[in-house]
């Protein structure tokens, strides 16, 4: 055993040897090349003159055995600005942004001219090249040399630096990472006290349980706000509606459980799990369990249990019914900010992403089953469409209230439907989602859809496989303080400006103009439009869209006496600085979705509020745009279609 310690460090040392070797010649190559740079920044020197130190440091620690505990500074971090994703048909300026050199703040700048003479100081130039540098996800080593060669092209002497401190000493900022030692003496404890403020933990089942020490999904004890338990049966864990406790865990009572179970694993004894808690998570000091551990809706409503459902559908529908609803799913029209293609049929469900199922659940799923499933199947999901779409952006209490009376009513009749299989976890789970809203607020603000449409941005900030978080943070930090876009609220404004006798107007002119002379005397100060852009939201018009495979010009809006109505804009128009659209009213139809589903009596008004059906007329009206209520998504059905509002126009996809 001796021999083996022995063994082990002196590959250790040889190691760090080898380690030494290298970083002397990494900055012999450094000083070769900046010898042949005029500069006025002694960084280099600085910066051998702390690994000196450092290493000598390393050496003592190494001679008196003291521990040492280093944050590496990260190495190559890249950057993405482009968040703006696009589909093959029609390409949004709604996002577009350009760099802008006036991001720059340098209204404190006293730093002295980049060369003699210069119009421009070194700290702006170093902050804008710094910037474009981010954007186009350079990492540190390129932006050195970067900077080396932009020195070499200016008037010598000049001061632009050309390392990555002096870059950051230069701009006003420093690293976030930081080399630490620790000796074996002190002279002075220092005791920092920090205030972490949390509102709430988000994450899928499995990395839940992980991180909080529970047990998973698919245990007796799974569910972390209430105390039901499971029950096993034919190979399977069931959790019955009729045998659930409503009784709410407490954050109490699960830290005494969690150090029950640690004292337990501490005294030599199995340790195991009581009620589901298999010991003490670290997360506890800083939240409050359960009431800060949220269900996320991605995850569970999505990519779960609306999976579930259409594989148990899949035996239900012949192929005349797949190919019906394959073809509506081919070449259905969204709103030109809903990056979302059905590429892959409803067979093939697997391969969709989390965007589909939540484009399928809350907006064309139930039009395109409803004529197809079974009545008894369709008018169950109708429940679960109409409880998502409460959930997912509830306009007032009352709506929460309704969803919770849903999805009990719906947990309890789904075994009827599907079978007793269909009691997993995942179903019961929905039960919290009313009191989770309450507490949190709306599904929509509060998914994992943020954080999936991220990932990609946020793992191009780092490279290798050490201090990932760290080196993330960091370069997030560096780019904040190069590039502070300042936050402006868009002004709402028309966009696209066409002529009143421009050809593609020729079907609505008459019509136009007979309305414009009944609403106002004076038409020489209008201005048309072929977009409107509000704070947040861009709405189309059908002269717009037809060059597009997208639908943003469908609306819901309010008359004059407060009721919401359905139709199409035409073209908006400007008069007197005020703006208003052009709309082809959608009337209301003999039919509504009642006659297709049967549902309790009190549920009929929303569900026909929540998918009204409406055909199109050949009636227009003139109406402000602030009298606009949301965009809708449109499913053709025989001779009229239904419709779905877009509660929330700007959620992740």
């Amino acid at each position: 055993m001796f021999n083996s310690v022995i063994s082990y460090q002196n590959r250790v040392n040889q190691q760090q040897r080898q380690r030494r070797k290298k970083r002397k010649a990494s900055l012999d190559v450094i000083n070769n090349v900046d010898s042949c740079i005029s500069s006025s920044d002694d960084d280099v020197v600085i910066s051998n003159n702390v690994d000196d130190r450092m290493e000598s440091h390393k050496e003592n620690a190494q001679k008196y055995d003291t521990p040492e505990i280093i944050q590496h500074e990260h190495d190559e971090l890249l950057y993405s600005d482009n968040f703006n994703s696009t589909n093959d048909i029609y390409i949004s300026s709604d996002d577009d942004t350009d760099y802008n050199e006036d991001f720059v703040d340098t209204s404190h700048d006293s730093s002295s001219p980049l060369y003699e003479n210069s119009n421009i100081s070194v700290k702006t130039a170093a902050s804008r090249i710094m910037s474009v540098a981010i954007e186009f996800n350079l990492s540190k080593n390129v932006i050195e040399r970067v900077f080396k060669i932009i020195k070499t092209l200016l008037p010598i002497p000049n001061h632009l630096p050309t390392t990555h401190s002096s870059i950051l000493k230069l701009i006003g900022t420093k690293s976030i990472s930081s080399s630490k030692f620790y000796c074996n003496s002190c002279l002075k404890l220092c005791v920092f006290s920090i205030s972490v403020r949390t509102q709430l933990f988000l994450a899928d089942l499995p990395a839940k349980a992980l991180f909080w020490k529970t047990i998973n999904y698919n245990g007796y004890n799974a569910c972390a706000h209430c105390l039901s338990e499971g029950i096993y049966k034919n190979r399977q864990l069931l959790y019955p509606y009729s045998k659930n406790s409503y009784r709410q865990r407490t954050h109490t009572e699960f830290l005494a459980t969690a150090q029950a179970i640690d004292y337990r694993i501490c005294s030599g004894k199995k340790g195991g799990s009581i009620d589901g808690i298999k010991g003490k998570s670290p997360l506890l000091k800083i939240f409050e369990y359960p009431k800060q551990v949220i269900i996320d809706y991605m995850h569970l409503c999505c990519l779960g249990h609306m999976s579930s459902l259409i594989e148990r559908w899949l035996p239900m529908l012949d192929n005349l019914a797949l190919d019906d609803i394959n073809s509506k799913l081919y070449s259905q029209r969204f709103s030109h900010n809903m990056h979302v293609k059905f590429n892959y049929s409803l067979n093939l469900y697997s391969d969709w992403k989390a965007k589909h199922f939540r484009t399928f659940i809350l907006f064309i799923g139930l039009p395109y089953v409803i004529t197809r499933l079974p009545s008894l199947v369709a008018s169950h999901f109708s429940l679960y469409s109409m409880f998502i779409k409460l959930l997912h952006c509830p306009t007032s209490m009352d709506e929460i209230i309704l969803a919770d009376k849903i999805i009990h009513y719906y947990c309890q009749t789904a075994p009827q439907i599907y079978g007793e299989t269909i009691e997993l976890f995942s179903l019961h789970a929905h039960l919290h989602l009313p009191q989770q809203v309450l507490t949190h607020g709306a599904l929509c603000f509060t998914s994992a859809f943020c954080f999936e449409s991220v990932i990609r941005h946020i793992k191009k900030k780092a490279h290798g496989t050490r201090e990932l978080a760290t080196q993330i943070a960091d370069w997030i930090h560096v780019g904040t303080i190069t590039n502070p876009s300042p936050v402006q609220l868009p002004i709402p404004m028309g966009i696209n400006d066409i002529d009143i006798n421009d050809s593609s107007f020729d079907t609505y002119r008459h019509n136009f103009v007979s309305a414009l002379h009944e609403f106002i005397q004076d038409d020489n100060g209008i201005i048309l439009y072929l977009r409107f852009k509000n704070t947040f939201v861009t709405y189309h018009s059908i002269l717009y869209d037809l060059r597009f495979n997208c639908s943003s010009y469908i609306v819901s809006y309010k008359d004059a006496d407060c009721s919401i109505q359905y139709g199409g804009i035409v073209i908006f128009f400007k008069y007197k600085e005020n703006y208003y659209g052009y709309v082809q009213k959608y009337a209301s139809t003999e039919k509504n979705i009642n006659d297709y589903v049967s549902v309790p009596i009190e549920l009929k008004e929303k569900l026909n509020e929540i998918f009204p059906i409406r055909r199109k007329t050949q009636s227009y009206a003139i109406v402000p745009v602030n009298s606009i209520h949301h965009k809708c998504i449109q499913v053709e059905h025989q001779d009229h279609m239904f419709l779905s509002e877009i509660r929330l126009d700007y959620e992740h996809d």
